[in-house]
């Protein structure tokens, strides 16, 4: 997620999984469907509930994905790659579920190389997300946004609250697929927080921050009113 938090998602069971699922920065619907389905988890959610894990992965999980290979920039910079990642996260649901079966199944709608690894991290990376936000945050920014690059980005993006930085995320990704030279100007500025947009986010409940099928929350990036789960973009932000 439509947009991707900023980024432009197979199995199947014989089970019918309720097609509502939701884009994190872009996640084609079909796609994390069949991540639910592959799970053997919880129906897809319902649009307005946030169902999908928002926990950020340990120091330890990714120390252990970088050791095997398929993670850091390698993936968080491309496009197809972090889709899949998000979809994992969609599959673990809002619980961020740590059983060890639901991680595995999850596992299996990512890339070969990624799904390998995060089964031999299992262990390590029990009930959270598999990329963090700044990771991609920082890949996004470094490619797209280079002149609004934050110093020391890791450092930076970390210090910020979780839903400003997924916020930040989402408005590079949507820069990197905007058509003229001032809508990348303009969300790269929102990402960078030269213009803090998405400062609004922090105080919002998930029901205000109106989360529904493969379009942007409030605050979130946006060049099309029909990107945005309120059906309002206005100066290249969804709003209430």
């Amino acid at each position: 997620m439509a947009h991707r938090m900023t980024w432009l998602l197979v199995l199947g069971l014989a089970i019918a999984v309720a097609p509502a699922c939701r884009q994190v920065l872009g996640l084609e619907e079909a796609k994390v469907e069949e991540a639910k389905g592959a799970a053997g988890g919880p129906a897809a959610p319902s649009a307005g509930t946030g169902d999908y894990c928002e926990k950020q992965p340990t120091a330890a999980c990714t120390q252990c994905l970088n050791a095997c290979g398929g993670f850091g920039k390698s993936c968080s910079s491309d496009h197809a790659c972090v889709d899949k990642i998000d979809a994992y996260s969609v599959c673990l649901g809002s619980s961020c579920d740590k059983n060890p079966d639901l991680q595995e199944s999850c596992a299996f709608a990512l890339p070969p190389e990624q799904k390998n690894c995060a089964v031999e991290c299992l262990s390590d990376c029990g009930g959270t997300r598999l990329i963090s936000d700044c990771e991609v945050y920082c890949a996004c920014m470094e490619v797209t946004c280079a002149s609004e690059l934050p110093s020391n980005c890791i450092t930076e993006c970390g210090k910020l609250e979780p839903e400003v930085a997924r916020c930040r995320r989402n408005h590079c990704g949507t820069a990197a697929i905007s058509k003229t030279d001032d809508q990348i100007k303009m969300h790269c500025l929102h990402a960078s927080g030269t213009r803090d947009i998405c400062a609004g986010t922090v105080d919002l409940a998930p029901k205000e921050r109106n989360i529904c099928l493969d379009k942007n929350e409030n605050f979130w990036g946006c060049n099309l009113s029909s990107e945005c789960c309120s059906g309002k973009c206005l100066d290249g932000v969804c709003s209430p």
